[in-house]
């Protein structure tokens, strides 16, 4: 390589780097624009039931110490809960602590701790819905890798890159078998996209085939290599990798998909239904459990044969495997009516910013009631509320914060 081709290619991996850097932010759940629903305002007279399922829907758990923000407890006569601070165009709300008198299983007051005076109201953050653009509404329900099970894991890698925690973005392996096997059949029959390749493809790249674009697939790989650790990427897939269609929404990542196909958490999946998800990674409306369940078994099978071979699974388990009876369970797609409201949102958004803002920058949506203003860090406006079960889409506007 002559020192000017060397200059060239260095100067394009730092442009790819900086594309990275932009796209991912360290953090994959801000990869994309996402949607919120608004404040709640915890007020006298609620059930207590109604406050503790929206504590679920912001993810607060349960802690007799309150060590640390985003946690409640429950005590004799009392819920108290430690609020998390979050910024809001009305102010922002510091961190603190709250606890709800109740009066059997209605709130009866609402006490600031720290003061020890009562308050009309506590607010909960606004919790983000499980819906984001991308080019087209997709459903999401980001899981953490700590909270995804082995057995899924080891499914999803058996299927599509077993070498993954070997390789450094690229599995030169990989692609020396698959070229043999192309060559035997004279035609593409084998895949050797690594895991991160497929990542890179899906983040910033177009679905055309081309050696270009195959060339570009491979520098990204090795950046996002270089900036992520392997758990990092093997998170971020599973919560970005696409599994099909599901009404008028894609169903995209583990978690999506545990609930759209098996209406259950991710955390829950069986090492059968773990296999059928990652067998239809490849061709995921073709192979739907849900639209064609003889083809999704065959793919669960193939998936739990992968495991046998990669030592995930013993002889006697993968054949308990593969007799057990293949069923999907599917949940209902979101009402349309709400996604109307969602792309009002977004059309409102890119009158704004312009065509493409959304894709193009990561931006926050809320949900909220409001009259128009505008500031240097958000867009803030009405709109007429859609008629929706969700209650997060139907309150009447949405506030834009970049």
């Amino acid at each position: 390589m002559t020192l000017g081709a060397a200059a060239v290619l260095g100067w394009y991996v730092v442009r790819l780097d900086r594309r990275v850097a932009e796209r991912l932010g360290g953090d994959g759940g801000h990869a994309h624009s996402r949607f919120f629903a608004a404040p709640f305002p915890i007020v006298a007279g609620l059930d207590v039931g109604v406050v503790q399922q929206r504590l679920d829907d912001r993810g607060y758990r349960n802690d007799r110490e309150l060590a640390a923000p985003g946690t409640w407890r429950r005590g004799a006569g009392a819920l108290e809960v430690r609020l998390r601070a979050f910024p809001d165009v009305d102010g922002d709300l510091p961190e603190r602590r709250a606890r709800l008198d109740l009066d059997g299983t209605t709130v009866r007051a609402i006490v600031d701790v720290a003061s020890g005076t009562r308050r009309a109201h506590a607010t909960l953050e606004p919790a983000p819905l499980d819906v984001t653009w991308n080019g087209a509404w997709e459903r999401r329900r980001p899981v953490r890798l700590a909270e995804i099970p082995m057995h899924v894991r080891q499914a999803v890698l058996a299927a599509e890159d077993v070498r993954f925690y070997d390789h450094h973005g690229l599995d030169v392996r990989g692609i020396a078998r698959a070229l043999w096997v192309d060559l035997h059949a004279q035609r593409a029959a084998e895949g050797a996209s690594t895991l991160t390749q497929q990542l890179a493809r899906s983040f910033f790249l177009t679905p055309r085939r081309t050696l270009t674009r195959k060339l570009q697939e491979a520098l990204l790989a090795l950046v996002i290599e270089r900036r992520l650790s392997k758990d990092a990427i093997l998170e971020l897939y599973l919560n970005e990798v696409y599994l099909g269609r599901a009404g008028a929404t894609n169903v995209v990542g583990i978690g999506e998909a545990a609930r759209t196909f098996f209406d259950k958490r991710a955390a829950d999946l069986t090492v059968g239904e773990a296999a059928t998800i990652a067998g239809i990674i490849r061709a995921p409306n073709a192979s739907s459990p849900l639209r064609a369940p003889d083809r999704a078994r065959r793919r669960r099978n193939a998936v739990l044969h992968r495991m046998l071979r990669a030592g995930f699974l013993d002889a006697a388990a993968e054949e308990a495997e593969r007799r057990t009876p293949f069923a999907a369970r599917g949940k209902a797609a979101p009402p349309v009516e709400g996604l109307y409201f969602l792309e009002q949102v977004r059309r409102d958004v890119e009158s704004r910013l312009g065509e493409g803002a959304l894709l193009r920058r990561r931006l926050g949506a809320t949900a909220r009631r409001s009259s128009r203003r505008r500031s240097s860090s958000s867009i803030r406006t009405t709109a007429p509320c859609a008629r929706s079960s969700a209650a997060a889409i139907s309150r009447a506007a949405r506030s834009i914060v970049p």
